[in-house]
């Protein structure tokens, strides 16, 4: 079904604004959204918005952070968003590591740089890394090379422990280019 959005009401946030979590959803409430579309519903919309909802706690290091009730409701062609989130406690960087060939995990140790132990757990700076070390494989021969960061969270201490596990694939030569 699809439907104007009139309002969009946030409970539960203590560590992040309304006004923030607001910022990073597609669908606006505000009076002059008709005029980008973005006031009308779509179920495909809404779910996506949650889930921008969910990276931005995690960009904020509440990894435990979650939407624990949503509701849309309708009211004749509007509709209300009510989300209710529980944030969680932030967590922090205790230990990084690389898991992979010998030899490899020395040369990417370069990458983790953006990475500090005791900084707040940025799930936008561990893509960054993941990226770079993509990077700087690939361009050594390795098209089919696999980097998967892997979380273990201690609660208690509210730190995460992430390792990085890399799976380079097979190596790719090129030996001849025709035009």
């Amino acid at each position: 079904k699809e439907g104007k959005v009139r309002a969009i009401e946030v409970k539960g946030n203590h560590q992040l604004s309304t006004k923030a979590i607001l910022g990073v959803m597609s669908l606006e409430p505000h009076i002059w959204s008709f005029l980008t579309g973005n006031n009308k519903f779509s179920d495909q919309a809404y779910q996506a918005d949650r889930e921008a909802v969910r990276q931005l706690y995690f960009q904020h290091g509440l990894l435990q952070a979650k939407i624990i009730r949503h509701r849309a409701v309708w009211q004749g062609d509007d509709v209300d968003i009510h989300l209710v989130v529980q944030e969680g406690k932030p967590f922090y960087f205790k230990k990084m590591s690389i898991r992979g060939p010998k030899g490899m995990q020395a040369a990417l140790q370069s990458e983790l740089l953006p990475l500090k132990k005791g900084t707040l757990y940025d799930h936008q700076k561990v893509r960054m890394v993941v990226k770079a070390m993509h990077h700087r494989l690939a361009s050594q021969g390795y098209a089919f090379v696999s980097v998967l960061p892997r979380i273990q969270l201690h609660p208690t201490q509210q730190r995460v422990d992430l390792r990085f596990e890399v799976h380079l694939g097979h190596r790719v030569m090129v030996r001849r280019i025709a035009f």
